[in-house]
């Protein structure tokens, strides 16, 4: 996704972790992890244009390196809101979720992710959503704003982020269906025409899904 989408939706997992201990504090840094991964982009243009295109979306969005970040990144929160007095296990929390949902969004992108990295260099993408998509960034940003408008102690709060994740995971079911359909549709194009083929290959463009 997009840094704007993954900044989103990382606000919102934010708001579902602490949102009600420290309030908008659980969105900025909800946002900021949340499009962390993405930093690796800073790196790719001291690599040459082939190892460049295979850096980003790499090492920093595999599941190993997520071990390793999220309870480090867990610990440098607690150490900056340590006068909150808020047990590290929530810090860590706070720094996986937003992790975590960058990578499974990434998932179902054009290009991939290098989830396996550095045992497998092998590239997993479900090609079902496209890598800008206004349908899922103009809502989950007013949820976002609406959840900082509200007071931190309101209930409302989490109630919104969780239908804005909730929308999220939907919209995704909803761009699997939709690639199966047009393949499904495709295939039996093919098939009519009489057209061989060895693989087939589909991948969304901005706005395709409607």
């Amino acid at each position: 996704m997009d840094s704007l989408t993954h900044i989103v939706i990382g606000g919102i997992a934010g708001e579902t972790v602490l949102g009600k201990r420290i309030g908008n504090r659980a969105l900025i840094w909800g946002g900021l992890i949340g499009s962390a991964p993405d930093l690796d982009v800073f790196i790719s243009p001291f690599l040459n244009p082939v190892n460049a295109l295979f850096f980003h979306r790499g090492i920093s969005h595999s599941l190993i390196a997520a071990l390793v970040i999220i309870p480090l990144l867990g610990w440098v929160l607690s150490r900056i809101e340590k006068q909150r007095k808020i047990e590290l296990k929530n810090w860590i929390g706070l720094a996986a979720f937003p992790w975590l949902m960058h990578l499974f969004a990434d998932y179902f992108n054009t290009y991939g992710t290098g989830f396996l990295e550095p045992i497998n260099r092998i590239r997993f993408a479900f090609d079902s959503m496209a890598i800008v998509d206004v349908f899922v960034l103009i809502p989950l940003l007013i949820i976002l704003v609406s959840i900082a408008l509200l007071n931190y102690q309101k209930k409302q709060r989490r109630i919104l982020a969780w239908i804005g994740l909730a929308f999220f995971l939907i919209y995704i079911t909803f761009s699997i269906f939709n690639k199966k359909d047009i393949e499904s549709q495709v295939r039996l194009q093919l098939e009519s025409q009489n057209i061989k083929y060895d693989r087939l290959i589909t991948t969304p463009v901005p706005l395709s899904n409607f």
